[in-house]
């Protein structure tokens, strides 16, 4: 079972990687894009690359600096606390092949420490093949982890579950949710069309909610060599010998399925990005997020 095999706490070489990631990004990963700022005026401060861009006062700027080589950006009192919600898929299909649980890891735990850096409530909704678990608001590391060992890593199929038969975000459009940054981690095998649509009863414009969806890719970067190869379903356990016509209407069905739920969410405020597994998760992710290059 993948929730078994979820770690309670991230490797000390994950944590050095996330620490080196949230490093460049003063605001944290979440608020570098949910606005959360304060209505009253503060003052002015030198830009940094982590801060938007429309907070940019050009005539300020101008006083401080006529050539416009250094610009400043206004502040505000009271920025708001912006809240993290990460859906975090554990199907059976998320544990094979392997990197994906590693890449669902690293990328829970650089959303989840981004969070608790900036004193910034986290909240995750674990999703299995029969019911889901919700740790409700945490505001820390201990919480967490604890969490993630008696109700993910202790996970029992088939046991009874207050939210048998709920859906993620169906369940977070009863929670008055506001000033939200919202990630899913998934590979979509499952389909997703009733989560989206559910998208509509979270207010997400008028409730600064911002969200991304976040593909595993496992297809992207096959390198085929023209042989038959073995792929075991996850599901029914049974090892199918395919060759390269299978393997090429395997790969089209992937990025149709991908471009296909690119689409469906283009209509909110929801940025869709793929992760190939043959990529560095957190890397990639700031690449194709924020054109943030990291070693």
């Amino acid at each position: 079972m993948v929730a078994s095999f979820f770690p309670e706490r991230p490797s000390e070489f994950l944590r050095l990687k996330i620490e080196r990631a949230l490093f460049q990004i003063r605001d944290g990963i979440h608020k570098s894009r949910v606005k959360g700022e304060g209505p009253e005026f503060r003052g002015f401060k030198l830009w940094d690359p982590s801060d938007n861009t429309a907070r940019i006062d050009y005539a300020a700027s101008y006083k401080v600096s006529p050539e416009l080589d250094e610009v400043v950006v206004r502040t505000s009192y009271g920025e708001k606390r912006i809240s993290v919600v990460v859906i975090l898929d554990l199907r059976v299909t998320m544990g094979f092949p392997l990197q994906k649980l590693e890449h669902t890891v690293a990328l829970f735990w650089l959303f989840a420490l981004s969070a608790f850096k900036k004193q910034d409530r986290f909240r995750t909704i674990a999703v299995f093949d029969d019911s889901l678990v919700d740790s409700g608001w945490i505001f820390g590391e201990s919480a967490l982890e604890g969490f993630l060992e008696q109700e993910v890593a202790g996970y029992a199929p088939g046991a009874e579950s207050l939210y048998q038969g709920i859906r993620p975000i169906s369940l977070l459009a009863d929670s008055h949710l506001g000033d939200a940054f919202l990630i899913v981690i998934s590979d979509f095998c499952a389909s997703w069309d009733e989560e989206i649509e559910a998208l509509d009863y979270l207010g997400m414009s008028g409730r600064n909610i911002r969200g991304v969806f976040i593909a595993l890719d496992e297809w992207s970067g096959l390198k085929y060599n023209g042989y038959s190869i073995d792929i075991r379903d996850p599901r029914s356990k049974a090892i199918y010998s395919i060759g390269s016509e299978d393997v090429k209407i395997i790969l089209e069905a992937s990025e149709k399925q991908f471009s296909s739920l690119e689409e469906n969410i283009s209509h909110y405020p929801v940025s869709f990005f793929k992760i190939p597994l043959i990529c560095d998760p957190i890397a990639e992710f700031l690449r194709v997020s924020m054109g943030i290059e990291i070693d």
